[in-house]
């Protein structure tokens, strides 16, 4: 459907719909138009970001395989102790 096609069907049904159903679309249009506010992070994050920069660089990392063990093996000794 192209962008003209889209306009005239909504144009087309808009006489039918609710004043409730017309306020949705008002506000949704309105939130699509506006421009979107660039992601922030907060400060923690931004800690926790340089941390990890600082892990790669130094080693401290684990491949996938290593990081799955050790993910069963803590589950496995969680499920011994409860």
């Amino acid at each position: 459907m192209t962008k003209t096609e889209a306009i005239s069907t909504i144009t087309a049904q808009l006489p039918a719909l609710s004043e409730e159903q017309l306020q949705a679309i008002a506000e949704a249009t309105a939130a699509w138009t506006q421009p979107a506010e660039p992601f922030q992070f907060t400060a923690e994050e931004k800690a926790g970001i340089e941390r990890s920069f600082d892990d790669f660089k130094n080693g401290r990392t684990l491949t996938l395989d290593e990081a799955e063990a050790r993910t069963k093996a803590f589950l496995a000794a969680r499920r011994v102790t409860t």
